[in-house]
């Protein structure tokens, strides 16, 4: 068992300082952008999400529009507009 740890602290040390020798750039990692209204598959779903939005947005308005839009995309209908609807 010695022989192995004494092989590995040689290699360690005989690197030491040269940083990632014989490494190449890795590659740009892969990820999905999550969307929360691609979970939303039911109506059930929707209205769950909405009040678990509502009781834990406080005061925020721009989550609440956020969450809006979400369920929106969700049903598919589309966004709703930057700028908010004239009422």
């Amino acid at each position: 068992m010695d022989k192995y740890f004494s092989a590995a602290i040689h290699r360690d040390r005989k690197n030491a300082g040269r940083g990632m020798v014989g490494m190449t750039e890795m590659p740009e990692p892969l990820f999905c952008r999550y969307d929360a209204a691609d979970y939303l598959k039911t109506e059930a779903d929707v209205m769950a999400y909405l009040d678990a939005v509502m009781a834990e947005s406080g005061d925020d308005p721009a989550l609440v529009a956020h969450a809006l839009d979400v369920a929106a995309r969700a049903r598919r209908i589309g966004k709703f507009p930057a700028d908010g609807y004239e009422l």
